[in-house]
């Protein structure tokens, strides 16, 4: 069902108080609403909020730059492509590759594509993954569509004819393969890994001058420990270039190479170890700047791999559902509108404390190391906390209360439900979804409402939604 959000006039300070004001006009409350995580007003009208996501036919009409190097970004423009939190969007390049010498191969490329918005995605292109190009100096032309899949499995494939492309190869760093030193992994590329794993290397320079007709190329590696790396003057790809010098650092990591033969442009870079993570931190990213020469042509790459100092993590996308709605609590006496009426504002003074909870998967609090302090970095949020209702932005109203008439403070508790997957990584950074972790939070929203028969007590009745629960009822 929508949801409505109401103006940001709504919020108001948290050390709340009644006021009484004059006013001459009225103003038009919601009947219906639940807060949301940022804790603005939403309408529900007393219903659980549910979403239904129907699966659109993709279409691919662009894709660019046609002038590529390796690490660089493609970026696909269309229509229909898949928000994370309904699936994703992959993209299926067919044709041949031919490379300066007028070899030719057939390409069949499928990569998973980074959402941007439902007109724009994108993917770094690698020559190394499987049925990519661009290990040799070419140019790819040949045809991109694209694919939707559905969290629940389900598939939509673009229908309209697929959009043409070429797309030429650039003087390139390529890495071939990204590995821990320790272990064989499935995927030649590593993108993430515990922290204190030795990471190798290895590496093919593409389009500089041969060096044994022309000077050395010249190759400077430069990595720093993962504890201090924050503390970086510039980016890691300009250090050691003018205006950003660190000097002889222990956590700057340096190696310079010259290469005189050709045979040697394809190299290893061994035994890279970023160390451990920053106190407090769950993920951080490991960056390799790799930087080679001919004196005319100056390549730049940077290679990042995620570093996580536990085996196991909470994979939170920060939506919340609404579990449970609680009756409606007046809390407040009848308050009179007087003879001309008045603006009757609400600020929390009386606050009702809730504490937080945390439920993981059978069996998983004993294996999960450090596990309250990995859920509360996960969540955002000591999960063991307790929180008020005064400390809840936005819990504040104004209604105005017609001459002889009265109004009645209630104040609705709702029971939050956050969601996170369990994830345990191995060093290859193969990620295994092990259980569910469930947090337990609380939120609170205000109501006035107005008598119409000048009569008070009986209170009127509150226009919040009546008690209901959704989400693991006893």
């Amino acid at each position: 069902m929508p949801t409505i959000y109401i103006s940001p006039h709504f919020k108001l300070a948290s050390q709340l108080s009644f006021a009484f004001l004059l006013a001459a006009c009225a103003s038009k409350d919601p009947d219906n609403y639940a807060l949301t995580s940022s804790n603005d007003y939403l309408y529900t009208n007393g219903e659980a909020p549910t979403t239904t996501y129907e699966l659109p036919v993709p279409i691919v009409q662009e894709l660019t730059p046609t002038y590529v190097a390796a690490g660089d970004t493609l970026t696909a423009y269309g229509s229909g492509f898949v928000p994370k939190r309904y699936g994703y969007t992959s993209l299926r390049l067919l044709g041949n590759f031919v490379n300066k010498q007028g070899a030719s191969k057939n390409i069949d490329y499928t990569v998973k594509a980074n959402y941007i918005n439902s007109g724009k995605v994108s993917f770094t292109f690698e020559p190394a993954e499987a049925g990519s190009f661009g290990e040799e100096m070419g140019s790819f032309d040949g045809y991109v569509w694209a694919i939707n899949h559905g969290n629940d499995g389900a598939m939509a494939e673009q229908e309209e004819e697929p959009a043409k492309f070429t797309v030429a190869t650039k003087p390139s760093i390529v890495v071939n393969s990204i590995y821990p030193m320790k272990k064989s992994c499935k995927d030649p590329l590593l993108k993430r890994s515990l922290e204190n794993t030795p990471i190798g290397l290895d590496v093919s320079l593409i389009g500089l001058k041969n060096p044994e007709n022309f000077s050395p190329i010249t190759v400077d590696i430069i990595y720093m420990d993962l504890a201090t790396a924050s503390e970086a003057p510039c980016p890691i790809s300009q250090l050691d270039l003018p205006g950003c010098s660190v000097g002889d650092s222990s956590v700057v990591h340096r190696d310079h190479r010259e290469i005189n033969s050709s045979y040697e442009t394809s190299f290893t870079i061994s035994d890279i170890d970023f160390g451990p993570l920053p106190d407090g931190v769950l993920q951080s990213d490991g960056m390799i700047s790799i930087r080679a020469t001919d004196g005319e042509t100056t390549l730049q790459r940077t290679v990042t791999v995620t570093m996580y100092n536990e085996p196991f993590i909470v994979e939170y996308d920060g939506s919340v559902e609404v579990a449970e709605i609680y009756a409606p609590e007046a809390v407040s006496g009848c308050v009179p509108g007087g003879e001309y009426g008045s603006s009757l504002s609400y600020n929390e003074g009386h606050s009702d404390s809730r504490s937080r909870s945390c439920s993981l998967s059978i069996g998983l609090s004993a294996k999960i190391p450090y596990v309250e302090k990995i859920l509360g970095l996960s969540f955002g949020m000591s999960v063991n906390a307790s929180v008020s209702s005064s400390d809840s932005h936005g819990l504040s109203i104004n209604r105005h209360v017609l001459a002889n008439q009265y109004g009645v403070v209630y104040r609705q508790t709702q029971r939050l439900l956050r969601r996170g997957d369990i994830v345990e990584y191995s060093e290859c950074g193969e990620k295994n979804v092990i259980g569910e972790a469930q947090l337990t939070d609380w939120s609170w929203a205000p109501d006035i409402a107005i008598t119409h028969n000048g009569v008070c007590p009986p209170l009127p009745p509150s226009n919040l939604p009546p008690a209901k629960c959704y989400i693991n009822c006893d």
